[in-house]
């Protein structure tokens, strides 16, 4: 099973405007890769995930994300 951490940018795509070509492609990658968490690939959630998105000021996307973190099957906390 392989393991990919996704940046918080990869959450975020499926919200930015799919006019643009790099966009859409982008978007569909990661739909791809989420699609696939929990069969041949596990996904990684860092605890900076939680920290950017609560700075996101769309509360859609932000509980769009929040959902999207169950999809991950790693949760990588901070080093103390």
């Amino acid at each position: 099973m392989d393991l990919i951490y996704m940046d918080y940018n990869c959450f975020q795509r499926g919200f930015d405007d799919p006019r643009h070509i790099k966009i859409r492609i982008e978007a569909l990658a990661c739909e791809e890769i989420f699609s696939r968490s929990g069969g041949k690939l596990q996904l990684a959630w860092s605890f900076m995930h939680d920290d950017e998105n609560m700075l996101c000021p769309f509360i859609e996307r932000k509980l769009a994300v929040f959902g999207m973190k169950k999809l991950c099957q790693i949760h990588v906390s901070p080093v103390v």
